[in-house]
């Protein structure tokens, strides 16, 4: 499997923020991956790809000194110059491409940088309000500007909150000692702020006691999806040795002043593409087997497993050699499941929900409707085009029993749907046809380089020399 999008984009901006160069093996060579890395570099960090495997890529990353978030003068200036607009002072712009962990995670990280950082991205990016984020953002004292360099006053005082919608800029630095309520209906906007917190400066206060110990950055959380990805920040703090307090996922405490470190780091492979092959396997009644996948890993997605054995699928892990997970069988039932902890795995349970004996509804999963598309509303109009018997709530969807047959189907520029489309074509009657299939390279460049190798007749071979 590749890498973990997840755990590379933390990676990443960890490894970019850290004082000193970070080695990443095994990360993830694809389209979001390559937005991160842009953005790295817009902000000074020196990014070179060592090797590159079957199942990502190592780098090298190298900030400018202090990290990218921290401002260095010319040499034999002081920093509390004024008059030289220093490299981590002046505004930038960072495209984002598609990439929606990028722009959350590294919006609330920028506002630690004293130069103003605006975002943008795509058609997509351009339609997901990051305002709850922003907006908390401002409550740590930072400033938000909608609008990009050139058309927005990036140094002065707050201008109006928009829509929250790129493109938009934050500036810093953020002040300790705040106290915040947020609600995240993507837990992105809890991670970024996770990140972004320890990374405050410890500005003293003029009337404490010089002894005074930091104060703390205080979050309150009064809405919160997909835990797990929260948990995965967490233990990326973890390995920083970063200190914080937590009341499970309502209440977090972090002291200011603290440092990321360069790391040494192998990641390890990607649940959320795994779940293709998963549902694949369970799909077609071919055994398939997984390797690259830490049995531990605190990814939500691996809870698909679970759902699978629930199904009536077979899933086993092997006990010698490297860790690999084969899943075969088909679903002999049907059930009801909460996915609010792993909303990108409702596009292949949607479609593997198309061959069980009995309905399947997929539930409290709002955030679905906010991804890269409202999958929810995608992937009942795309698989009704194949005689899906589907019915579409607020939060999920009710999957009938119904062998799927051919037609032409839209991946609407949507990875997760691109790729969960074309397992849904192995176990359908006659040839599925998926405009805008190329989406899948966002986390997935592989994938029908995989797909091909699985089943030769189920993806026409590209043009000598042409990725599929």
């Amino acid at each position: 499997m590749p890498s973990s999008k997840s755990h590379s984009i933390r990676a990443l901006l960890i490894a970019g923020a850290a004082d000193g160069t970070s080695t990443i093996e095994n990360l993830l060579d694809s389209a979001d991956t390559a937005s991160c890395i842009t953005a790295l570099r817009t902000l000074g960090v020196t990014v070179s790809v060592l090797s590159r495997s079957e199942t990502g890529m190592t780098v090298k990353v190298t900030p400018p000194p202090g990290g990218m978030l921290t401002p260095t003068p010319p040499a034999g200036r002081a920093a509390t110059d004024p008059a030289i607009p220093t490299a981590a002072t002046r505004p930038v712009t960072i495209d984002v491409g598609n990439s929606g962990t990028t722009l959350y995670l590294l919006t609330a990280m920028s506002a630690i940088r004293p130069g103003g950082v605006c975002f943008d991205g795509d058609e997509s990016i351009r339609l997901r309000s990051a305002a709850l984020l922003l907006n908390a953002v401002q409550d740590l004292g930072g400033t938000v500007h909608s609008g990009t360099i050139g058309t927005t006053d990036t140094t002065g005082t707050p201008g109006p909150r928009s829509d929250g919608c790129a493109p938009y800029c934050v500036e810093g630095p953020l002040k300790p000692g705040r106290s915040i309520t947020i609600e995240s209906p993507t837990s992105q906007y809890l991670s970024a702020l996770l990140l972004a917190a320890p990374l405050i400066p410890n500005t003293p206060i003029p009337a404490a006691p010089p002894a005074a110990p930091p104060t703390p950055t205080h979050i309150h959380v009064v809405l919160l999806n997909e835990h797990p990805y929260v948990d995965m920040t967490c233990w990326w703090l973890d390995q920083q040795n970063i200190t914080y307090h937590r009341h499970g996922y309502t209440h977090f405490t972090i002291p200011p002043g603290q440092h990321y470190r360069p790391l040494s780091v192998q990641l390890p492979g990607d649940y959320s593409s795994a779940t293709f092959w998963f549902t694949a396997a369970a799909i077609t009644g071919t055994p398939i087997t997984v390797d690259g996948l830490a049995p531990d890993d605190v990814q939500g997605d691996k809870a698909v497993l679970d759902i699978l054995q629930h199904l009536g699928c077979t899933v086993s892990w092997s006990t010698t050699g490297t860790a690999a997970v084969t899943v075969s069988g088909t679903p002999r039932r049907g059930g009801t499941f909460d996915l609010n902890a792993m909303p990108d795995a409702l596009p292949a349970l949607t479609t593997l929900a198309c061959f069980a004996p009995e309905a399947v509804t997929l539930t409290n999963v709002p955030q679905a409707r906010q991804k890269e598309t409202d999958r929810i509303a995608m992937m009942t109009r795309e698989l009704r085009k194949l005689g899906a018997v589907i019915t579409e709530f607020p939060d999920g969807l009710k999957v009938e029993p119904k062998v799927l047959h051919s037609g032409t189907v839209d991946s609407h520029g949507d990875h997760r749907i691109a790729m969960a489309l074309a397992v849904g074509a192995l176990g359908a009657t006659g040839p599925v046809t998926i405009t805008g299939a190329d989406a899948a390279e966002v986390t997935y460049p592989a994938f029908y380089t995989h797909l091909r190798a699985l089943a030769p007749q189920a993806v026409p071979a590209p043009p000598t020399g042409e990725n599929p």
